[in-house]
């Protein structure tokens, strides 16, 4: 997340080059911030974050046009690497 950036206040590389200007950052706490001001525009119908399995997932996705699909199975309670580690 560009964390030398960050630091002296700029904005993630991925986010100041995006062309289309589909990303943005910022803190979702604030709703002063130009992220939380997206996200109020965009409606909390079409905002969506994956599942928080402990690691509480800060990204939101805005869908607008499409269905936002939960690909994880329902029941699944910890996620495991291929070593076996918890991830």
């Amino acid at each position: 997340m560009c964390v030398s950036a960050r630091e002296v206040g700029a904005k993630p590389a991925c986010v100041k080059n995006c062309a289309g200007k589909a990303l943005h950052y910022g803190d979702i706490n604030d709703p002063e911030s130009d992220v939380s001001k997206v996200l109020q525009k965009a409606g909390e119908e079409n905002v969506f974050a994956l599942r928080d399995f402990g690691n509480k997932p800060t990204t939101r996705y805005v869908l607008k046009r499409a269905t936002w699909k939960d690909v994880l199975p329902h029941g699944l309670k910890e996620l495991s690497s291929k070593k076996g580690h918890r991830l």
